[in-house]
């Protein structure tokens, strides 16, 4: 973590990187849940959500065109995440972060198929789960029953056709890294911060429609990006 200063608005900055960090490197002690992911969005700092907002829409509207930038980047979290998490054990948090996130993005530059399969794989998991969870009438402690389900078809469909699988990952991924921005910024003003928990935690499909609208909209875009780009101009 960045050490403390007595400078106002320093002390301010530094504060809100640090509370950025601590919530990067949160461990989940279960499959959250969607009060645990709202309860996340509250405790998440401003620029955490302005970075996750600017990021989603990327990755909606250039993950196919900029997709060796975007598995790059998903590799350099990875390796971030994963820097950091060991940095905590010898109180060395930044440089183990900064290693990891060199050595995670460096690695995925020439490993880019297995980057792209290995970065599906991750986004059908988490689709998958949070679609076994969205229905009431399945239980939710096999939730990973419905992320495997999800892993194995990105996985297979990489096998098959790398464009779509791209497509499909970078366009839920840049969706669900949206919306929680968004819910970020609207816990933020205290105003509508009651109200707006109240209608996400009474009704449950919400935030999956919230993310699925964004989604088909970013496939639509990229696909039809990659279409005309294909396209030779006629004379």
């Amino acid at each position: 973590m960045l050490a403390p200063t007595t400078h106002p608005a320093a002390a301010h900055g530094v504060e809100m990187v640090n509370d950025s960090i601590a919530w990067f490197l949160t461990w989940p002690s279960q499959w959250p849940g969607l009060s645990q992911v709202l309860e996340s969005c509250q405790h998440m700092s401003q620029g955490t959500a302005t970075i996750l907002i600017i990021a989603g829409l990327g990755f909606l509207a250039y993950g196919q065109s900029a997709h060796r930038f975007c598995m790059s980047l998903n590799c350099a979290i990875i390796g971030t995440w994963a820097g950091g998490m060991l940095g905590k054990q010898g109180n060395a948090v930044i440089p183990g972060m900064l290693i990891g996130g060199f050595l995670g993005g460096l690695a995925a530059w020439p490993l880019l198929k297995f980057s792209i399969q290995l970065i599906a794989a991750g986004v059908g998991f988490v689709v998958g789960s949070c679609v076994w969870r969205t229905f009431p009438n399945l239980d939710p402690t096999y939730a990973w029953a419905g992320g495997v389900m999800g892993l194995i078809f990105l996985y297979m469909l990489s096998h098959i056709t790398l464009r779509w699988t791209i497509i499909l990952a970078t366009g839920f991924q840049g969706a669900a890294m949206f919306i929680s921005g968004v819910l970020g910024w609207l816990y933020q003003i205290q105003s509508i911060k009651d109200p707006v928990n109240n209608a996400l935690t009474n009704n449950h499909y919400l935030v999956p429609l919230a993310i699925s609208i964004p989604a088909i909209l970013g496939l639509i875009y990229q696909h039809t990006s990659a279409t005309a780009a294909a396209t030779p101009a006629k004379k």
